[in-house]
Protein backbone atom coordinates (compact mmCIF):
# COMPACT_ATOMS: atom_id res chain seq x y z
CA UNK A 1 0.00 0.00 0.00
CA UNK A 2 1.32 3.50 -0.93
CA UNK A 3 -0.01 6.15 0.62
CA UNK A 4 2.33 9.05 1.27
CA UNK A 5 1.61 12.02 2.76
CA UNK A 6 3.54 15.00 4.22
CA UNK A 7 3.50 15.77 8.01
CA UNK A 8 4.30 19.14 8.93
CA UNK A 9 6.27 18.74 12.02
CA UNK A 10 6.96 22.18 14.03
CA UNK A 11 10.10 21.65 16.42
CA UNK A 12 12.74 23.88 17.05
CA UNK A 13 16.21 22.99 18.69
CA UNK A 14 17.14 26.26 20.55
CA UNK A 15 20.42 26.50 21.70
CA UNK A 16 21.45 29.13 24.53
CA UNK A 17 25.26 28.93 25.69
CA UNK A 18 27.08 31.34 27.99
CA UNK A 19 30.64 30.39 27.82
CA UNK A 20 32.52 29.95 31.39
CA UNK A 21 35.54 28.02 29.92
CA UNK A 22 37.65 27.80 26.89
CA UNK A 23 39.41 25.56 24.78
CA UNK A 24 42.90 24.58 23.90
CA UNK A 25 42.51 26.85 21.00
CA UNK A 26 40.63 29.67 22.91
CA UNK A 27 37.59 29.21 21.53
CA UNK A 28 34.26 29.12 24.36
CA UNK A 29 32.63 26.16 25.66
CA UNK A 30 28.91 26.28 25.59
CA UNK A 31 27.37 26.36 29.26
CA UNK A 32 23.81 25.01 28.66
CA UNK A 33 21.45 23.59 26.00
CA UNK A 34 17.82 23.66 26.11
CA UNK A 35 15.84 21.57 23.62
CA UNK A 36 12.43 22.53 22.93
CA UNK A 37 9.27 20.08 20.93
CA UNK A 38 6.83 22.34 19.98
CA UNK A 39 4.96 19.38 18.37
CA UNK A 40 5.11 15.63 17.78
CA UNK A 41 4.09 13.05 15.03
CA UNK A 42 0.47 12.32 14.62
CA UNK A 43 1.22 8.70 13.60
CA UNK A 44 0.20 5.44 14.97
CA UNK A 45 3.67 4.01 15.72
CA UNK A 46 5.99 3.39 17.83
CA UNK A 47 9.16 4.71 16.56
CA UNK A 48 12.22 2.26 17.21
CA UNK A 49 14.87 2.81 15.09
CA UNK A 50 16.75 6.85 13.83
CA UNK A 51 19.58 7.57 11.17
CA UNK A 52 20.43 11.15 10.80
CA UNK A 53 22.52 11.62 7.76
CA UNK A 54 22.82 15.05 8.48
CA UNK A 55 21.31 18.65 9.13
CA UNK A 56 18.75 18.16 6.25
CA UNK A 57 17.84 14.54 6.21
CA UNK A 58 16.96 12.10 8.75
CA UNK A 59 15.06 8.83 8.35
CA UNK A 60 13.19 7.00 10.89
CA UNK A 61 10.80 3.25 11.05
CA UNK A 62 8.92 1.83 13.45
CA UNK A 63 6.15 -0.44 14.37
CA UNK A 64 3.48 -1.63 12.18
CA UNK A 65 5.70 -1.39 8.99
CA UNK A 66 5.99 2.65 9.32
CA UNK A 67 9.30 4.51 7.97
CA UNK A 68 9.44 8.11 7.19
CA UNK A 69 12.16 10.99 6.31
CA UNK A 70 12.72 14.62 6.25
CA UNK A 71 15.11 16.38 3.75
CA UNK A 72 14.84 19.66 4.86
CA UNK A 73 15.27 19.29 8.74
CA UNK A 74 12.10 18.85 9.56
CA UNK A 75 9.81 21.17 8.20
CA UNK A 76 7.97 18.58 6.22
CA UNK A 77 7.89 14.79 6.31
CA UNK A 78 7.07 11.64 3.95
CA UNK A 79 5.31 8.98 5.79
CA UNK A 80 4.43 5.66 4.96
CA UNK A 81 4.10 1.69 5.89
CA UNK A 82 5.39 -1.41 4.09
CA UNK A 83 3.34 -4.47 3.85
CA UNK A 84 4.82 -7.73 3.80
CA UNK A 85 2.08 -9.83 2.34
CA UNK A 86 -0.26 -10.19 5.09
CA UNK A 87 2.79 -8.95 7.67
CA UNK A 88 3.21 -5.82 9.15
CA UNK A 89 6.61 -5.85 10.28
CA UNK A 90 7.94 -4.49 13.06
CA UNK A 91 11.21 -2.41 12.46
CA UNK A 92 13.82 -1.49 15.02
CA UNK A 93 16.38 -1.62 12.49
CA UNK A 94 17.47 1.23 9.90
CA UNK A 95 20.54 1.80 7.81
CA UNK A 96 21.11 4.37 5.18
CA UNK A 97 23.73 4.28 2.54
CA UNK A 98 24.66 6.66 -0.35
CA UNK A 99 22.58 4.87 -2.75
CA UNK A 100 19.71 2.33 -0.77
CA UNK A 101 17.65 2.90 2.48
CA UNK A 102 17.42 -0.65 4.67
CA UNK A 103 14.84 -1.60 6.98
CA UNK A 104 15.21 -5.08 9.30
CA UNK A 105 12.24 -6.38 11.50
CA UNK A 106 12.01 -8.33 14.53
CA UNK A 107 11.00 -11.80 14.94
CA UNK A 108 9.91 -14.26 12.36
CA UNK A 109 9.99 -14.19 10.03
CA UNK A 110 12.79 -11.54 10.43
CA UNK A 111 12.48 -9.49 7.00
CA UNK A 112 15.43 -6.93 5.53
CA UNK A 113 14.03 -5.23 3.07
CA UNK A 114 15.78 -2.73 0.53
CA UNK A 115 14.71 0.80 -1.40
CA UNK A 116 16.91 2.58 -4.16
CA UNK A 117 14.01 5.08 -4.62
CA UNK A 118 13.54 6.74 -1.37
CA UNK A 119 10.71 3.86 -0.37
CA UNK A 120 9.08 4.20 -3.51
CA UNK A 121 9.29 0.78 -3.46
CA UNK A 122 10.86 -1.68 -1.90
CA UNK A 123 12.92 -5.47 -2.39
CA UNK A 124 13.48 -8.01 -0.06
CA UNK A 125 16.79 -8.94 0.32
CA UNK A 126 17.04 -11.44 3.33
CA UNK A 127 14.43 -13.50 5.37
CA UNK A 128 15.11 -15.52 8.12
CA UNK A 129 12.34 -18.04 9.39
CA UNK A 130 14.27 -19.79 12.61
CA UNK A 131 11.67 -19.91 15.44
CA UNK A 132 14.16 -17.91 17.49
CA UNK A 133 14.98 -15.19 14.79
CA UNK A 134 15.18 -11.41 16.54
CA UNK A 135 17.29 -8.49 15.20
CA UNK A 136 18.26 -5.71 17.05
CA UNK A 137 20.71 -3.35 15.03
CA UNK A 138 22.49 -2.89 11.56
CA UNK A 139 24.98 -0.94 10.11
CA UNK A 140 27.59 -0.30 7.73
CA UNK A 141 30.71 0.33 7.40
CA UNK A 142 30.34 1.90 4.01
CA UNK A 143 28.38 1.86 0.74
CA UNK A 144 29.11 -1.94 0.07
CA UNK A 145 29.52 -3.68 3.47
CA UNK A 146 27.44 -4.07 6.32
CA UNK A 147 26.23 -5.99 9.38
CA UNK A 148 23.20 -7.01 11.19
CA UNK A 149 23.36 -8.62 14.56
CA UNK A 150 20.05 -10.49 16.81
CA UNK A 151 19.69 -13.23 19.57
CA UNK A 152 21.42 -16.35 19.41
CA UNK A 153 20.13 -19.02 17.17
CA UNK A 154 21.74 -22.50 17.69
CA UNK A 155 23.75 -21.89 19.70
CA UNK A 156 25.54 -18.85 18.52
CA UNK A 157 24.48 -14.62 18.24
CA UNK A 158 22.57 -14.29 14.81
CA UNK A 159 24.81 -11.97 12.58
CA UNK A 160 24.48 -11.24 9.21
CA UNK A 161 26.81 -9.61 6.77
CA UNK A 162 26.88 -8.29 3.39
CA UNK A 163 29.60 -8.00 0.88
CA UNK A 164 27.69 -6.43 -2.27
CA UNK A 165 25.69 -3.06 -1.14
CA UNK A 166 23.16 -4.78 1.00
CA UNK A 167 21.49 -6.92 -2.41
CA UNK A 168 22.35 -9.86 -0.54
CA UNK A 169 23.02 -10.85 2.88
CA UNK A 170 24.79 -14.01 4.89
CA UNK A 171 24.73 -15.40 8.08
CA UNK A 172 27.77 -15.92 9.28
CA UNK A 173 27.94 -19.27 10.41
CA UNK A 174 28.41 -20.34 14.34
CA UNK A 175 32.02 -21.87 14.03
CA UNK A 176 33.54 -18.24 13.44
CA UNK A 177 31.14 -17.23 16.40
CA UNK A 178 32.53 -17.25 19.85
CA UNK A 179 29.72 -19.73 21.27
CA UNK A 180 26.24 -17.97 23.40
CA UNK A 181 26.19 -18.57 27.17
CA UNK A 182 22.90 -19.32 28.83
CA UNK A 183 20.78 -16.29 29.84
CA UNK A 184 22.82 -13.89 26.62
CA UNK A 185 20.97 -12.60 24.26
CA UNK A 186 21.09 -9.29 22.14
CA UNK A 187 20.52 -6.42 23.97
CA UNK A 188 17.12 -4.61 22.29
CA UNK A 189 18.34 -1.39 22.08
CA UNK A 190 16.76 -0.26 18.85
CA UNK A 191 19.58 -0.47 16.47
CA UNK A 192 21.79 0.87 18.72
CA UNK A 193 24.18 -1.61 20.29
CA UNK A 194 26.25 -2.03 17.04
CA UNK A 195 29.40 0.29 16.77
CA UNK A 196 31.50 0.32 13.68
CA UNK A 197 35.33 2.20 13.32
CA UNK A 198 37.94 1.82 10.71
CA UNK A 199 37.50 -1.93 9.73
CA UNK A 200 36.36 -2.80 12.95
CA UNK A 201 32.91 -3.81 14.28
CA UNK A 202 32.03 -4.10 17.67
CA UNK A 203 28.55 -5.44 19.16
CA UNK A 204 27.00 -5.83 22.86
CA UNK A 205 24.49 -8.54 23.79
CA UNK A 206 22.38 -8.56 27.02
CA UNK A 207 20.21 -10.54 29.56
CA UNK A 208 21.72 -12.81 32.09
CA UNK A 209 25.15 -12.53 30.73
CA UNK A 210 26.43 -9.51 28.73
CA UNK A 211 29.08 -9.49 27.33
CA UNK A 212 31.18 -7.21 23.92
CA UNK A 213 32.06 -8.82 20.99
CA UNK A 214 34.68 -7.62 18.42
CA UNK A 215 35.82 -8.26 15.28
CA UNK A 216 38.85 -6.66 13.76
CA UNK A 217 37.96 -7.63 9.80
CA UNK A 218 34.50 -6.23 9.09
CA UNK A 219 33.15 -9.50 10.60
CA UNK A 220 35.56 -12.43 9.11
CA UNK A 221 37.02 -13.13 13.08
CA UNK A 222 35.36 -12.37 16.29
CA UNK A 223 36.15 -12.25 19.97
CA UNK A 224 34.50 -11.87 22.85
CA UNK A 225 34.96 -10.08 26.24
Amino acid sequence: MKASLVLFLFFSILLSCTPKGETADGEPLPDTLRISALDTFPINSSIRALEVLNDSTVWFAGSGGVYGYTENGGRSWTIDSLLADTIRPHFRSIAVTKNAVFLLSIATPALLYCSTDKGQSWQPVFREDHPGAFYDAMAFWDGQEGIAMGDPTDGCLSVIITRDGGQTWEKVGCEKLPPAEEGEAAFAASNSNIALSGNHAWIVSGGKRARAYHSPDRGASWEVF
